[in-house]
This record gives C-alpha cells, structure tokens and sequence, in this order.
C-alpha cells in the first residue's frame, strides 16, 4: 500500500441468536435483501465508491458462499484486492 491508501476490515462475525434459523448454514452477510443482493454487498459497495480497494473479511466458520458470491459479483480487474 501507498502512503495514503486505505484498507478496510468487514467483520461478519456477529452473534446471530435471534435470526438463528437463517445463520444456521451460512454467515449474516450472505442472507438475500430484495431477492438480488446480499447484505455484504452494502458495505462492499460503499468501499468502492469511496476508492478503497483493499479489503480483509473476517468469516465465522465456513466462509465458502461468501467467497463464492464475492468472486462472482466484484469486478477483480477494476483493481479491488479482497482477502478472506
């Protein structure tokens, strides 16, 4: 990173006790909002309208249909850098 870069951290570890039954095979982040999106497209799509293009997500447990729906919904070659 470059002096003046930022980065950024979404942590989707978050006690999910009283929406249990929808959490319990896949992290809050992946839950549908309006039949097309995730809730993690919200904070994603704030960070690339604000030019940060390096992100860390922090996953509880499994985190495959996270990585599975960032691959298919970020555009990698417009620079963005996500880890998990």
């Amino acid at each position: 990173m470059r002096k003046g870069d930022l980065a950024a951290i979404i942590d989707l570890n978050e006690p999910d006790d009283q929406i249990q039954p929808l959490t319990a095979a896949r992290p809050i982040g992946t839950l549908p909002f309006a039949g097309r999106y995730r809730l993690i497209d919200f904070p994603l799509s704030s960070l690339d309208h604000a030019n940060v293009r390096s992100v860390a997500i922090f996953l509880p447990k499994s985190g495959r249909s996270v990585t599975d729906h960032i691959r298919r919904r970020v555009d990698l070659e417009h620079g963005s850098d996500y880890w998990w």
